[in-house]
């Protein structure tokens, strides 16, 4: 069974741009302050040497690009 989690960015100031490394920044330090799963068993992107583990869960963070929303 695959199930998907996804999280979305709260911003507190409105019209606020980012950058794209900074979005990307964004998302990557709302998954490390994750805590429903280990961070060991968490597959960043780039990360070399993540060894998918043998049992129970584990997740793959994957950042797809898109069109810009302004």
């Amino acid at each position: 069974m695959v199930s998907r989690l996804t999280l979305f960015l709260k911003s507190t100031v409105a019209k606020m741009t980012m950058t794209l490394e900074q979005t990307r920044q964004a998302i990557i330090d709302r998954m490390q302050s994750f805590t429903g799963i280990t961070q060991d068993r968490i597959q960043y992107p780039n990360l070399p040497g993540f060894n998918v583990p043998k049992d129970g869960v584990w997740c793959r963070l994957t950042i797809a690009g898109g069109p810009s929303f302004t």
